[in-house]
């Protein structure tokens, strides 16, 4: 494989730190691969002298493969190559793994330092949860009856309503939060640090930053003034005499920020931006007048945003709202330290750890303990970290304890760091390649060229992103070195007409911003792109195979749909079914409100407390029981009880229907037997009870989906099995759990049954297609306005800026915001827009060949008229405040405001000529403006010829119902089998086992080694016996101390292994025989054809099956041959004829073999049995 010159230097380039920063589709995977086996053979390193890391299983995995197979390649051109060939066996357990494995591994290994149990198992996100918010809940209990001050504070300030869960989410996402940070109690001091303020405000830890802050806000206000002005000054409008007015506003009170602070909030509170005028407006078209309002008011808004964020109080209030909050936060520190100090006592008496234990105890032993700091240091030649964007503090910190300055290779690509919300700190490879791009501790190389992508798709990547992505605002300065650049030079001979970008905006005026909005939106884009999709499929559209180098037709499996968020997949598979295009989603969502789910937990419900109308109903009106609303009508008005537990009790002694009478006597039965068992028995035992007992589990897999439903069910019980070894047997608290999960949002997915290897579309959130390609990629919901959830938080958080909360007044209980809670609030925005924008790249670059944007506007002509001014910008970076956006279609939309096609027909203007020069090509544009939403047609059917058919229709249906295949025995058997594939299917008919098997734990006194592992054992050391020549018990010892050196065999291998038993062997005569061989085979493999009746002598139909085997010995002597066979089981009461019943047809399988290769020979056949040293003529 050639390499471009960047590559080769990524491959070979040693010495120092080296930061590949990666473009998408540049072959990063492929450079990092290259580069170990480029140091294997060129420096006579091993695999295991390596650590590399990446962050997800599969990525790991992947990685192992595909080094195998470049290893086997190379060993093609070099077979003599010991040490490559010597690395391929190590693969397996080399430090190929995820940060958390590796954590894991330094765990075992040093865990006597830190005095940490190293037996314990690593715990899932949902057992985490259930052991939390157990803890939580009982700390809690706990604090209360102390009357613990300090926790009475922080409950009462951030409890403000009548239920703990609100306030047990709060605090559990903040612990969350700070659990990933490597060094937490410089984070408390820190935070509490921040806390104090003496007297003045400009002596306050963050004022620099607050003014800093300030400036950038005033500076947006005077682009928006600049903008409203030189419109008004070219039109003629009234503005142009107030703007003097405003702008002296904003500029004094600029001034005034360097001069005295202090002086701003007077000034503020005294002046403010005049009533806009409406001079000189009549002869002005009506688009220009609102455009220079909108600029005017937008500025304005800013203005009293920044006087109500900022200088709402007097400077003296806001010092006080810092200082007041102060106790709150060591008190909330305290409880935090408190439940972290619990929380860890709990996982610890059970036996888990979860993910974050990992990475703080590895940190503790390789920063506290030098030992193991040094181990690693000199056992790891080179760091190799994939995917290092996503790397976190906790992380970078492990990594530079145990390298030793200059043997990390890190590769990976920040404007692909989507995963904050994991922790992902982008910050760190910004830092580094600005560092190394300057030459300081390391090297940077680039990695630009593009080999997934067509020219079109990656200039039109380019043209959106580098007038959007800047390093202030958006964390990455989209520069020559950002920029994608075409790498499949033999792409096409024959280039494809385009266009391949494609702008797809539905014109929905009616479309409101609800929930029901929402949906109509999502339905009207779902039945347009599906519309696409069918376009598409029918026209045979061509895409371009990268691996065959041609064009072929499009299929389902080409196309992805990338959304946001996974909220409206089930609006595209239903629209998606009208159309006939079969979708897979990575998911299902809507665990708990699955009917099924719905049902057992309506049951348990009632079970723990049958006062609850909503869930009796819910269980009367399932299938169980199956009464259906007449019948609960009746039940009601034949009643005055409270509730409908006691009307169903009143109507089984008095109702006039005796037959719901009796399906209402049944109902109670069950429910108080239910409740007794309840009482003495487990919580799966209960569910096992309910599911059997009714029959619903057999039930629901009648329905549609009904392996699905079963595996939700299953889930179901898995969970509450896992509530019971973690919690309690406590239904009460199961259901709260359940409950808990629903409100927090953290519902469980569906099992998926579907084969990702279908011809389907993918739907997927944008998260989800990371790595991943597709020839043709539709990014829908462009409109959706991005959660900015984490910034509404009750106590906001920054790992470099502390926490803030609002400031209460507990005598009025009214809530001040505080200037910290303001930072911080336009801290996590900033870093929530750059994540957004992010996001939309990786989106984009997902496509080869088509890429489609699609977006909902509630009133486009409004919405161009808007962008008309842009398109004379000059400047390729549009302003700051236009990049503001809070969907991603804005952001789009702004950058497509100066493409000449999207100016020419949807601006009627004329991009700016100096923006323009900055750009070699600019790909076309596909305008699609969709006024009218799509319908599907509904196809009638004609009833009358329907009719006359109808007798036909039923009797080719029942044809093929009734359809029996005529060779049903020859599906129970596979054509090409081995003889283990024999042998379980003779065990099998002979045992037909209809009960579930019991296992019983082994006692102590008796080795952990199955019947197998000895017969391995004995099996490998038999095929490297010399049989020429004469063993004694030191040379057998010797030999066998060698296979354990070669690792053909393992220690614990060796230990099963009797070498008396070999020497009695070796001692018999037929052995003395075998050493007089002309030829000798040791596990020799063949492959033969048996007749069926031969193998399965019960099969009616005669067909050949192809057999493979593996004979242990067999030896060629001058007038015979000797096939033998060696068995480790165990002799019961000399039980030989079952033994020989049980090997007789796998022995004729392999004498019919060699019959057929030696037939002038005779063959005689043996069983030699090491548990009774005697050999069995068969």
């Amino acid at each position: 494989m050639k390499f471009t010159r960047t590559q080769q230097q990524a491959i070979t380039t040693t010495g120092s730190n080296l930061l590949v920063a990666a473009s998408a589709g540049s072959g990063k995977t492929t450079v990092l691969i290259e580069r170990l086996v480029n140091r294997i053979k060129n420096d006579g390193y091993n695999i295991d002298e390596f650590l590399v890391v990446t962050f997800t299983e599969a990525a790991a995995s992947e990685l192992k493969q595909r080094l195998r197979s470049k290893i086997t390649e190379e060993l093609i051109n070099e077979p003599s190559n010991k040490h490559l060939r010597a690395q391929l066996p190590k693969i397996g357990t080399s430090y190929i793994s995820t940060f958390h494995a590796f954590c894991n591994q330094v765990i075992r290994k040093f865990f006597y330092l830190i005095d940490f149990d190293p037996i314990y198992r690593i715990s899932d996100d949902v057992e985490s949860l259930v052991l939390e918010h157990e803890t939580l809940s009982t700390l809690m209990e706990e604090l209360f009856e102390k009357d613990d001050d300090k926790f009475k504070k922080i409950y009462e300030r951030f409890n403000l309503t009548l239920y703990d869960e609100p306030f047990i989410n709060m605090f559990l996402d903040l612990y969350h939060r700070l659990r990933t940070l490597p060094y937490k109690q410089d984070f408390e001091e820190l935070t509490k640090k921040i806390y104090d303020v003496d007297g003045d405000l400009t002596t306050w830890i963050y004022f620099d930053r607050l003014n800093e802050s300030i400036k950038s806000k005033v500076k947006e206000i005077k682009h928006y003034l600049n903008k409203a002005y030189d419109l008004a000054r070219i039109h003629q409008h009234g503005y142009e005499e107030q703007y003097p007015s405003d702008y002296d506003v904003i500029n004094t009170f600029e001034k005034l920020l360097d001069k005295d602070f202090a002086k701003c909030y007077e000034y503020l509170s005294e002046n403010n931006f005049e009533r806009f005028t409406t001079k000189k407006t009549k002869h002005l078209d009506e688009d220009i007048k609102n455009l220079i309002k909108k600029y005017r008011d937008e500025a304005k808004k800013m203005f009293d945003s920044l006087k109500e964020d900022y200088f709402s109080f007097s400077m003296q209030s806001q010092i006080k709202f810092l200082r007041e909050n102060k106790p709150l936060v060591e008190a909330l520190f305290y409880v935090l330290n408190c439940f972290d100090e619990r929380f860890k006592q709990i996982k610890r008496s059970k036996g888990v750890v979860d993910f974050a234990d990992l990475e703080e105890l590895a940190l503790k032993i390789i920063t506290e303990h030098e030992d193991a700091r040094e181990y690693y240091r000199k056992h790891f030649k080179e760091i190799l970290i994939d995917e290092y964007q996503d790397t976190n503090s906790m992380q970078e910190e492990i990594v530079k304890a145990i390298s030793v300055g200059n043997n990390v290779f890190m590769v990976g690509d920040v404007k692909q760091s989507i995963y904050r919300f994991r922790n992902a700190e982008p910050e760190i490879f910004q830092a580094k390649y600005s560092d190394y791009r300057k030459g300081k501790n390391g090297k940077l190389i680039n990695l630009n060229e593009n080999f997934r992508s067509r020219k079109e798709v990656l200039d039109f990547v380019n043209f959106i992103f580098c007038q959007l992505m800047d390093l202030e605002t958006f964390e990455i300065e989209y520069d020559e070195m950002a920029k994608l650049v075409f790498g499949q030079n033999d792409y096409l001979t024959e280039p494809l007409e385009g266009p391949f970008i494609h702008l797809n905006i539905i014109n929905k005026v009616s479309v409101k911003e609800s929930l029901e909005g929402e949906y109509e939106k999502a339905e009207i884009e779902a039945k347009h792109v599906a519309e696409t999709i069918r376009k598409l499929i029918d026209n045979n559209t061509q895409v371009y195979d990268l691996k065959r180098k041609e064009l072929r037709p499009i299929r389902y499996s080409d196309i992805v749909i990338l959304a946001r968020t996974k909220n409206n997949q089930e609006v595209f598979h239903e629209v998606f079914k009208e159309y006939n295009i079969p979708l897979l989603t990575p998911e299902l969502t809507g665990y708990f409100n699955s009917i099924e789910v719905l049902t057992v937990l309506s049951i348990l419900n009632i079970i723990d407390n049958p006062l609850q109308d909503i869930p009796l109903v819910a269980t009367l009106r399932s299938p169980i029981f199956n009464i259906n609303e007449k019948d609960l009508i009746e039940i009601k008005v034949n009643s005055t009880a409270d509730n409908y537990y006691l009307m169903v009790k009143d109507y089984v002694e008095k109702g006039p229907d005796d037959e719901l009478r009796n399906k209402l006597k049944y109902f109670l039965d069950t429910l108080h037997a239910w409740r007794e068992f309840a009482l003495t028995n487990s919580l799966t035992d209960l569910l096992f009870k309910i599911y059997h007992e009714t029959n619903y589990y057999e039930f629901v897999s009648g329905l549609i989906a009904g392996k699905q439903r079963q595996a939700n069910l299953d889930l179901l019980y898995e969970r509450a099995k896992l509530y019971e070894e973690l919690s309690s047997n406590n239904l009460f608290k199961f259901i709260q759990l359940v409950r808990f999960f629903e409100e927090v949002e953290a519902d469980l997915t569906q099992a998926r049954t579907l084969s990702d290897n279908e011809d389907m579309v993918r739907f997927m959130t944008m998260h989800k297609a990371k790595g991943l390609e597709f020839p043709v990629v539709f990014i829908v919901d462009l409109s959706r306005r991005y959660n900015l959830a984490d910034e509404k938080k009750t106590i906001l958080w920054d790992r470099h800026l502390g926490l803030a909360f609002s400031y209460l007044d507990m005598d009025y209980r009214v809530q001040y915001k505080t200037l910290l809670q303001n930072l911080l609030k336009e801290e996590i925005r900033r870093k929530q827009l750059a994540e957004e924008l992010r996001l939309l790249y990786v989106a984009m670059t997902r496509a080869k060949e088509h890429l489609y944007l699609v977006g909902t506007s509630s009133d486009w002509e409004k919405q161009t008229t808007d962008l008309i001014e842009l398109s004379s910008f000059d400047d390729v970076l549009l302003p700051k405040s236009e990049r503001l956006s809070f969907c991603l279609l804005d952001l789009i939309l702004v950058a497509l405001a100066r493409h000449p096609e999207f100016c020419s027909y949807e601006l009627n203007s004329i991009p700016s000529s100096a923006f323009l020069k900055h750009f070699n090509y600019i790909p076309s544009l596909d305008i699609n403006i969709v006024d009218n939403p799509p319908e599907v047609e509904e196809v009638l059917i004609d009833e009358t010829t329907f009719a006359d058919d109808y007798k036909k229709y039923m009797s080719d249906f029942a044809r093929r119902l009734n359809f029996q295949y005529p060779h049903l025995e020859k599906t129970k058997h596979f054509a090409k089998q081995t003889i283990a594939d024999i042998k379980r299917a003779q065990t099998l008919s002979e045992y037909q086992y209809h009960h579930e098997k019991i296992s019983l734990l082994k006692p102590k006194f008796i080795d952990n080694f199955d019947p197998t592992s000895r017969g391995t054992a004995y099996h490998l050391l038999m095929q490297h016996l010399d049989y020429h020549k004469e063993y004694t018990e030191a040379t057998l010892t010797d030999l066998i101390d060698n296979l354990v050196n070669q690792e053909i065999l393992t220690e614990e291998q060796a230990k099963l292994i009797d070498k008396a038993k070999i020497l009695k062997f070796l001692a018999t005569p037929i052995a003395q025989e075998i050493k007089q061989a002309k030829k000798l085979y040791q596990e020799m493999p063949f492959t033969t054809l048996v007749s069926s009746k031969f193998v399965y002598p019960n099969m009616q139909d005669d067909v050949d099956i192809l057999v493979q085997g593996v004979v242990d010995l067999f030896a060629v002597l001058e007038d015979y041959c000797v096939l033998l066979d060696f068995k480790t089981d165990k002799v019961i009461n000399n039980d030989i004829n079952r033994i020989k019943q049980e090997y007789q047809i796998q022995i004729n399988v392999y004498k019919d073999a060699m019959t057929r290769m030696y037939q002038q020979k005779e063959i005689r056949t043996y069983l030699y049995l090491f548990d009774i040293d005697n050999y069995i003529e068969m």
